[in-house]
């Protein structure tokens, strides 16, 4: 299976772009020397769901596993075998092809988001009427080391096409678009304020929820870059509502493009191992096909301390701290919250 691209923050792709640059042994082709124009999608709140499609037949899979109708997650595998939405994937598919020059024997991901009752809460498109796969996203597989990773540029909107298989774009909601000179800071830091301020009225109003009539927050943004760095995955990053924002900052200070400079560990702790990170945990246990129960702790536990280490690395660095002074109290305060909510 292809598994979508992790996605930073914009500071952390900053720090990406600068260590690329400065690094001799790395091509030039693969340096970020001029600004890039960027385009954000709403970023909705559900759970990961893809549909590996090649002429055996189409294969659903979450996040991080192939899934079925006997090992399911979120109900997507049997959501989606019902004949009309077979149908309307076959019919994306066939586009996605004709778009991007492909045969028919190379195996096509789609992938989206599935959203709707049950599926997550606290957000606008929970009380959708009915459970919605929303594209987001075509890819081949491709080797990892090209930075396209094979993503193909050939998703627009779908309007109502689908509409009676409840499968959407992510385009037919509103996008927005922002440029960055990555070189000037000036920049950087105009795109962080309209990026928040973008988000800010997501979180405010989902734009999803409004096309349904549904009153209710949404959980942020999704910046992808277009134009000739279209596709280059190391540039992508996200834009959260303060709700849903994974980490927690220890004063107001704007718009954030720079890491974290922090205190020490207890103060790491706070910022990094929040509840929104630790509820995000719990989702990801359900998505690999675990129960809630004590014998899967293992798994909780590793997750959080992936993704701690993973998205708070460039914060980690700038407090003066290495992984192995913290990774004790990551667990400890990660443990802590899993068995108090076992016990419930």
């Amino acid at each position: 299976m292809q598994k979508f691209t992790h996605i930073e923050a914009l500071h952390q792709v900053a720090r990406y772009i600068e260590i690329t640059n400065e690094n001799p042994d790395c091509p030039e082709i693969h340096k970020i020397r001029t600004p890039v124009k960027f385009r954000a999608t709403v970023k909705l709140h559900g759970t990961n769901a893809g549909v590996n499609c090649s002429p055996e037949g189409l294969v659903m899979q979450s996040r991080s596993r192939v899934i079925t109708v006997g090992d399911d997650n979120a109900g997507f595998a049997a959501w989606m075998a019902e004949p009309q939405r077979v149908a309307a994937v076959r019919a994306i598919e066939a586009s996605v092809r004709a778009a991007g020059g492909l045969d028919a024997a190379t195996p096509v991901t789609i992938f989206g988001e599935f959203v709707g009752p049950g599926i997550q809460k606290g957000t606008a498109v929970n009380a959708l009427p009915a459970r919605q796969w929303v594209v987001f996203a075509a890819r081949i597989l491709k080797d990892e080391t090209d930075h396209d990773a094979g993503y193909l540029d050939v998703i627009g909107p779908f309007e109502n096409a689908y509409a009676d298989a409840d499968i959407h774009s992510v385009f037919d909601a509103p996008t927005h678009e922002l440029g960055i000179d990555f070189d000037s800071r000036e920049s950087k830091l105009e795109a962080a304020s309209r990026a928040e301020a973008l988000t800010q009225a997501v979180e405010a109003q989902c734009p999803w929820g409004a096309r349904f009539g549904i009153q209710g927050i949404g959980e942020g943004l999704v910046w992808t870059p277009i134009g000739p760095h279209w596709g280059h995955t190391g540039l992508y990053f996200k834009t959260k509502g303060e709700q849903h924002k994974g980490t927690k900052r220890t004063k107001s200070q704007g718009p954030q493009i720079d890491p974290e400079v922090l205190a020490g560990i207890e103060a790491f702790i706070e910022f990094a191992v929040t509840d929104n990170r630790l509820e995000q945990g719990l989702d990801t246990l359900g998505e690999q096909g675990h129960s809630l129960e004590m014998k899967n702790m293992r798994f909780f536990l590793q997750w959080v301390g992936q993704d701690v280490k993973r998205e708070c690395s460039s914060d980690l660095e700038a407090s003066g701290l290495e992984w192995k002074t913290v990774s004790r109290a990551v667990t400890t305060k990660a443990k802590n919250f899993f068995v108090k909510r076992i016990s419930l």
